[in-house]
């Protein structure tokens, strides 16, 4: 796979393998000592995979009728299919699912590889663009309004002039953590993927439950091969 948009096949063939293989596997149990699905372990709300197995119920007894060029094989059957690609594209990139999957602490080679992630697998061999490699890249984040239930942050490259991206970055994506307002910032496995900076800013809504805590920030960078750079150094915020 050359990039993120292409870890969830467009391909009727392809996503007949993607949609299917995920769905087996968010379900499997993961290998001991975990006694959870791999879904879980890998931080995917359960909502999420049933979500994931009602797109492959839903293309499972379509793809039969496509394989049958000469009897069952149309245009509607066709359309239905490109119609559940474009959903569950769609929802892939709305949960961020596989970029949580590649940051999250719990994650193998095996993942990596089941989901087309290419951090730590040989995956990373078979990329014919070489995209720099984010390495040490990181961000500054800082507050430039605050509001009921809201921060604007700005996010802006370590030691660069500008809210432009450094060259390499395709984005920067920024996760929060919530704390009590006295806390310190906590570890980097309790931040959560919020969104994405948009010209070297990023608003981040809050619910009530959170007014009164402490809303702590961190941002990575990310290549156009769906590597990520170093955390930014954690900053807090009362959520009023």
């Amino acid at each position: 796979m050359a990039n993120e948009d292409t870890r969830i096949s467009r391909g009727i063939k392809g996503f007949a393998n993607d949609v299917k293989k995920i769905n087996a596997y968010l379900n499997a149990p993961s290998p001991l000592p975990s006694l959870v699905s791999n879904g879980i372990r890998l931080g995917i709300l359960p909502e999420e995979i049933t979500q994931w197995g009602e797109f492959y119920h839903e293309w499972e007894p379509l793809f039969p009728l496509y394989t049958d060029k000469k009897v069952t094989r149309t245009t509607n059957v066709k359309d239905q299919m490109m119609l559940i690609i474009k959903k569950t594209r769609a929802y892939e990139q709305k949960i961020r699912m596989c970029d949580r999957i590649a940051v999250c602490k719990d994650a193998t080679t095996t993942d990596f590889e089941v989901f087309h992630i290419k951090r730590s697998t040989s995956l990373a061999l078979t990329t014919h663009t070489a995209a720099p490699v984010p390495g040490t890249k990181t961000v500054v984040i800082t507050l430039k309004k605050m509001g009921h239930l809201f921060h604007l942050l700005l996010i802006t490259a370590l030691g660069k002039e500008g809210r432009a991206k450094e060259a390499g970055v395709k984005e920067i994506q920024v996760y929060v953590a919530y704390t009590a307002a006295t806390d310190v910032a906590p570890d980097l496995d309790a931040f959560k993927y919020k969104g994405d900076v948009s010209r070297g800013l990023a608003t981040i809504t809050h619910t009530d439950a959170n007014l009164g805590q402490k809303a702590w920030y961190i941002a990575r960078v990310k290549n156009t091969r769906g590597e990520l750079g170093l955390p930014s150094d954690p900053v807090g915020f009362i959520v009023v």
